[in-house]
Parts: C-alpha cells; sequence; structure tokens
C-alpha cells in the first residue's frame, strides 16, 4: 500500500473512533437529560407519600424521608408529614424531636392540622396547641377545626378568656353561621359579661344572617339593654320591634321586663296578667307575677304564685327567698322561716361551686375539684351538670392510670 494510501487510510479510522465517541457522548447526555427530567421532585415524592400512608406506611416513610433528603433537609411540608406518620406510630419521641426542627409557618395548613389533631388525642397537649395555634392564625378552612379543637380545651382547663377569645373569632370567621354567633352569645351571657354580650349581639346583627335569626337577636339585645339598665335604648329597640312584628308574646315579655325595670309596677302587672293565659304552665311565670304582687304589697297573692314558682323550680333561692317575705308579712313565721332556711342552703350550694370553678382555674386537673362539684350540681337537681363533671373525673383518673 502506497504511502498516502495509508495516511488516508489512518485518517478514516481516526475519524470513524471520534464519530463513535461523539455518539456515545450523546447517547449519554441523553440519557442523562432524560432521568433529570423523569426524577421525582421533592413536591412530587411528598404527594406520593401522603397517597402512599393511607395504605403502606412503611413506603410513605421512606418517600418522605426521600423527600427530605432531595431537598438537603429543608423541607417543613416533608417534615411535617413525617411527624404525622411518627405519631401515627406512637413513635412520639421522634416525632416530637422532629416538630421541634419544624419551620411552622412555611407548612401547610392541613399538614398542620393533622398533626395537630393527632398530638392533642394523644394526650400530647403541648405540642398540639402549638400546631393548632398556627393553624388558626392562618384564617383558612382548617382553621375553623383548629378553633373548635381549641375551644374545647379552652373549656376543659377552665381557660376562660382564652374560650371567649377563640369563640369570638370562629364567629367572625364564619359570619354568616347563626350557630357561631349564638355559641358567643350564650358564653358570655352565662360568664355575666354583659357589655361584651351586647357587643357581640351588635355585630351579629351587622351579618348577613336569616331573618327569623336576626328577630332573635334584636329580642336578645332588648334583654341585655335592659340588664344594662338603658331603659331609653330599650325603649327605642322595643317600638322598632313592635313596628316589625306587631304585639307578639315575646315583645310583651321584653315590655314587663321593662316595666319592672322603670319600677312601674303597676303596668308591669297589667302587662302580666294580659299574657298569663299564655305563660300560665310556665313555673317562672308564677315567680315573675308573685314578684310584682309582693313588691305591690299583695302579699297573699304572692304567696300563692310564689309557692307554685318553687313546686316546679324547687331549687330558686331567689324564689325560695321572696316565699319567706311573704309568709312573713302574712304572720306565717314557721313557714316564713322554712323556706327562708331553703334559700340559704340553696345560696350556699352556689356560692360553693363559684369557688370550686375559680379553684379549678388554678388547678384544672384537680379531680376531687371535679366530684365537689358533680356531687354539688347533683344536690342541686342539675344533672347535666353533674354529669359533666363526673365525666372529667373519669377522664383524669383514667390518664392518670387510677381505678
Amino acid at each position: 500500500m502506497l504511502p498516502h494510501e495509508q495516511a488516508a487510510l489512518a485518517t478514516g479510522r481516526r475519524r470513524r473512533r471520534f464519530a463513535l465517541a461523539a455518539g456515545v457522548g450523546t447517547a449519554a447526555a441523553v440519557a442523562c437529560g432524560l432521568w433529570l427530567v423523569a426524577r421525582p421532585t421533592p413536591t412530587r415524592l411528598l404527594e406520593q407519600g401522603l397517597l402512599a400512608a393511607r395504605t403502606d406506611r412503611n413506603a410513605a416513610e421512606r418517600l418522605f424521608r426521600r423527600a427530605l433528603a432531595d431537598a438537603d433537609g429543608q423541607y417543613p411540608d416533608a417534615q411535617m408529614a413525617l411527624c404525622s406518620l411518627l405519631a401515627r406510630r406512637e413513635s412520639w419521641d421522634e416525632a416530637l424531636a422532629l416538630f421541634d426542627t419544624v419551620d411552622q409557618q412555611a407548612c401547610r395548613a392541613d399538614l398542620l392540622l393533622d398533626f395537630g389533631q393527632r398530638s392533642y388525642r394523644a394526650g400530647r397537649r403541648a405540642p398540639a396547641l402549638e400546631a393548632l395555634n398556627e393553624v388558626r392564625r392562618r384564617h383558612t378552612p382548617e382553621s375553623v377545626q383548629a378553633l373548635e379543637l381549641l375551644i374545647f380545651d379552652y373549656a376543659e382547663w377552665e381557660r376562660h378568656q382564652d374560650l371567649i377569645d377563640a369563640t369570638r373569632e370562629l364567629a367572625r370567621l364564619q359570619p354568616d353561621d347563626p350557630a357561631r354567633w349564638s355559641e358567643l352569645i350564650d358564653l358570655l351571657k352565662s360568664m355575666n359579661r354583659n357589655s361584651e354580650c351586647l357587643t357581640a349581639i351588635q355585630e351579629a346583627l351587622r351579618q348577613d344572617l336569616p331573618d327569623d335569626f336576626q328577630r332573635d337577636l334584636r329580642h336578645q339585645l332588648v334583654d341585655r339593654l335592659i340588664v344594662s339598665g338603658d331603659v331609653a335604648g330599650a325603649k327605642r329597640e322595643i317600638a322598632q320591634l313592635e313596628l316589625d312584628e306587631g304585639d307578639s308574646l315575646r315583645l310583651s315579655g321584653d315590655k314587663l321586663d321593662l316595666y319592672r325595670l322603670e319600677g312601674d309596677l303597676e303596668k308591669a302587672l297589667e302587662m302580666v296578667t294580659a299574657i298569663f293565659p299564655e305563660i300560665q304552665d310556665r313555673p317562672d311565670a308564677y315567680y315573675v307575677r308573685g314578684t310584682i304582687y309582693l313588691d305591690l304589697g299583695r302579699f297573699a297573692e304572692a304567696a300563692g304564685d310564689l309557692k307554685r314558682a318553687v313546686t316546679g323550680l324547687p331549687f330558686h333561692n331567689e324564689a325560695h327567698f321572696k316565699l319567706a317575705q311573704a309568709y312573713r308579712a302574712l304572720a306565717l313565721t314557721k313557714e316564713a322561716e322554712r323556706h327562708r332556711k331553703l334559700a340559704a342552703r340553696i345560696s350556699e350550694k352556689r356560692k360553693r361551686i363559684g369557688e370550686l370553678l375559680n379553684q379549678i382555674v388554678d388547678d384544672p386537673q384537680n379531680r376531687q375539684i371535679c366530684n365537689d362539684l358533680a356531687a354539688l350540681h347533683r344536690e342541686l337537681e342539675e344533672f347535666e351538670l353533674a354529669r359533666r363533671w363526673e365525666h372529667r373525673a373519669a377522664r383524669q383518673s383514667a390518664a392518670a392510670g387510677l381505678p
């Protein structure tokens, strides 16, 4: 083979080797690119893990840990999902240690809520409240569930101001739900927070609520204005209600309360007499009329009504006390003393209940206080309240491993 032919052959071989190498390199680059495109992102791994958690916790855990690793350990949602998974396995030491490292503000609300709920059910109150309060702060649909559980907790632990604040927040989060406003108003009324109750009613009246509920709110507004001693305000609202609904039984009751506030006993008696046929099956109706008779000095009629009242309301201390006054005025000394003592005993029980409620604010897990409250309410035939305190004492015994 001539020299120039040998050189041409060598050059061809070099070109073929280069082309082969280039082809292999191109194929490798394409394969690498395809792998990078097909490789799941941390977000995709998290979603796969959440789906897998329903049926295969081991697979879910691998996916969560892989998502966390691929994100160089900086993926709060994957951490939170892993916390919940560990909680489901009751691996609480690891779950809580991991929870302490999570940037909660960067987490999805649904993942935080799930962990908070699981923690609370497992008796891990501190981390549960931490997670739930972060969800509450978001003002998202998940915040409703978080607030509902927080409200339950605050009621259990007698955290009254926190309970009020959370109930108010829930009403504002769902302003078109009448039940939320009723819960807030009833709570404030039960705690004798009259000024706040009045404000809550006025705020509810500004919402887009059903007409029948609006009417009920307006009657409640009258009631609170009367309790506050605001005669002018109560008269103004009553006049408007009269224009809107006529002379209803409930409006007559509002007028009756207003007359009593003003000290116009004759008008009050006239009003209660007019509506009495419609309310005569109610013991409190006899109490109201009997009180008016007593204030008017019509003692025999007062005694008759107040006797009917205490028959239907045997633990109404004011009814017993006023009946004692009527009997004393009628020179029925023995009967007067009996009802005076009954009123005193009932008052003492209610005073003791108030003292115990104050004590349990500072010592909410005290089983003896719960048992004492249950006993007092049972003696007053307030059976629902008695059962509530009995159940609470039983839960505390179970938590402490006691029989």
